[in-house]
This record gives C-alpha cells, sequence and structure tokens, in this order.
C-alpha cells in the first residue's frame, strides 16, 4: 500500500499499478518502479473485500498485458 505520495490521499480499496522490470515492454523503462495507474473499489462489505476485488483486478490486467507482449 502507498502510504506517503505527494497529491495522493491513500484510502483502503485501491491498489496501485507499479510495473517490474518483466511486466514493462522494451523502450518504456522509463516507468519501472513508478505508479502507472490504480484500480480502485468501493461498496463491499469491508475495505479488506474492496482491496481483494481491486488486486484481482490488477491481476487480471497483467495476465492480459502479459499474454499480449509475447
Amino acid at each position: 500500500m502507498v502510504l506517503a505520495m505527494p497529491g495522493v490521499l491513500p484510502m483502503q480499496g485501491g491498489i496501485p499499478i507499479v510495473p517490474g522490470a518483466a511486466e514493462i515492454p522494451e523502450g518504456t523503462e522509463q516507468f519501472l518502479g513508478h505508479v502507472v495507474g490504480a484500480i480502485g473499489v468501493s461498496g463491499a462489505t469491508t475495505f479488506a473485500v474492496d482491496a481483494q476485488c481491486a488486486r484481482a483486478g490488477v491481476d487480471a490486467v497483467m495476465k492480459i498485458l502479459e499474454k499480449g507482449l509475447k
């Protein structure tokens, strides 16, 4: 979880997307280790369930991107 970032209000239920070296295409190394997006979820019975749903969304997007990069 991101606890401190200029201009960002951290709240539960959201997952930042921070690509690692294996997840970025060649020529986009400037994004390595930087927040490039986020998925936020709200409306479940608890913040923990919101965060689980957001994590599932990030995981699904990463699988799609990995297939597209091969």
